[in-house]
């Protein structure tokens, strides 16, 4: 259950890292400000989503405030 959830939580970083300069690029060029703040929003959704499923070291810390992990980093 572990792999599974860091392997979805690497690819939801890596999407939401490649959506949002996109998002940028095509907002400037196209003047396009609406389609910008969604794309935008949704890949820092997706970028929030990948680092609380695969937590760094500082995400854990701030996660195990409320959550408990085991030492595979899984939650319990």
């Amino acid at each position: 259950m572990g792999i599974i959830r860091k392997t979805i939580g690497t690819i939801c970083m890596v999407i939401g890292m490649l959506i949002v300069p996109i998002s940028i690029f095509v907002g400037y060029l196209m003047r396009n400000y609406a389609g910008f703040m969604i794309l935008a929003f949704s890949g820092l959704i997706l970028m929030a989503f990948g680092y609380f499923l695969y937590p760094s070291e500082r995400a854990r810390a701030f996660l195990e405030e409320f959550f408990h992990f085991d030492e595979d980093g899984n939650l319990q």
